[in-house]
Formats: C-alpha cells, sequence, structure tokens
C-alpha cells in the first residue's frame, strides 16, 4: 500500500480530518532553516525516530523525487477522497521541482493544501502562483533563514511560544491544537507553543 500521505499518526490532523505528506526533517528537506529550528524541530523528536518511521519518510522522499508523483499525489487525493491536506508536515520543501510539482498537485484539484513553510523565500515566484489558488494556503514560519522577508502585516506567519502568556501578550491566535484554526482564521499571527 502506497503510504506518501497518511491520516492516522498526528493526533491533532486525524482528529480535524486532516491528511498529510511526511518527509524527514532538517537537512536537505529544510532549506530554510537554522541550528536553532533544527535544535527544536519536532519532526527530529518523539515517533519521528523509530526506524520504521525514519524508512517510511525516506520513502515519501524518494517518491517525491520521481517523475510520476503529480500523478500519483492527485491519484492519493482522489481515491481517498482527500479535502483538505497538509504537505509537508515535517521537512518543507526541499526543491524548486518538489514545488513546482505541487502547484501542478493544487492546480487540478479541489482538495485544499496548505503549508508551514521556512523556505517560502526561495521559491518565491511559485508560491506566489499558488497564492493566488482558492485551494492552497501558506503560513510562513519564524525561525528560519529568511525571516527578514515575512511582512507581518501582510503575510500569515508562526511564531513559536514558550507560553500561551506570553503569545497573548504579542497579540497571536493559539493555534497549537488546531490546525483548522490557523487556516481559517483571518489574523495573521498564527502562534504555537513549544513542546
Amino acid at each position: 500500500m502506497n503510504r506518501l500521505f497518511s491520516n492516522d499518526s498526528n493526533k491533532k490532523l486525524k482528529k480535524e480530518g486532516i491528511w498529510k505528506l511526511s518527509l524527514p526533517g532538517g537537512g536537505i528537506t529544510c532549506p530554510g532553516s537554522t541550528i536553532d529550528c533544527e535544535s527544536i524541530c519536532y519532526a527530529a523528536k518523539q515517533c519521528y525516530r523509530f526506524s520504521t518511521t525514519i524508512n517510511r519518510l525516506a520513502y515519501n522522499l524518494e517518491l517525491c523525487k520521481k517523475p510520476y508523483v503529480v500523478d500519483l499525489m492527485l491519484d492519493l487525493i482522489s481515491k481517498n477522497k482527500i479535502k483538505m491536506l497538509r504537505l509537508p508536515d515535517s521537512g518543507d520543501y526541499f526543491s524548486r521541482k518538489f514545488t513546482n510539482n505541487i502547484l501542478k498537485v493544487a492546480e487540478n484539484t479541489d482538495c485544499f493544501i496548505y503549508s508551514y513553510t521556512k523556505s517560502h523565500y526561495l521559491y518565491k515566484d511559485i508560491f506566489d502562483k499558488l497564492m493566488r489558488l482558492p485551494n492552497f494556503d501558506m503560513i510562513k514560519s519564524f525561525g528560519g533563514k529568511h525571516d527578514k522577508f515575512i511582512d507581518t502585516k501582510k503575510d500569515k506567519h508562526a511564531k513559536v511560544f514558550d507560553s500561551i502568556d506570553s503569545m497573548n501578550k504579542a497579540g497571536y491566535v493559539d493555534c497549537t491544537i488546531s490546525d483548522r484554526k490557523a487556516i481559517e482564521t483571518e489574523s495573521k499571527k498564527i502562534g504555537l507553543i513549544l513542546r
């Protein structure tokens, strides 16, 4: 069975009916990350460290490099009747080709696709096209190499906080337990509590 997309290993996403694409975290799959980012990387912790998970994520990464990945993704979205997809939920937009493939997928499905990313500046031309689509949303994540290109007044963006009090004082919406809330809120300020 092809496991490129799943909806069974992330409690928060499963509860909300959201499917996901997981890639290995850090290194080549996170070109916009920093050492600080990698030190708190959720994908490098917990179940993402088990050998079966590591192997599955490496398999997903290899599938994402295949010339047929767009057709595969569209087929999986259709067969599984996926309405909402977070991609990637670990790792990031690791190449121009991968990002362009996501554009092709989004242009050919009604599935709502969204991403948290630190790679927004690297592939800005492609992300600009994606953001014009009604079924795509991007949340630019602070803590990466390209933070200076995040316009906090215009761009939906995410910051990680140590506490709910510091998040509230900064005026951010707590989306720690709900990805749908992050997508549906009108606020540009998405707050997440450090786990």
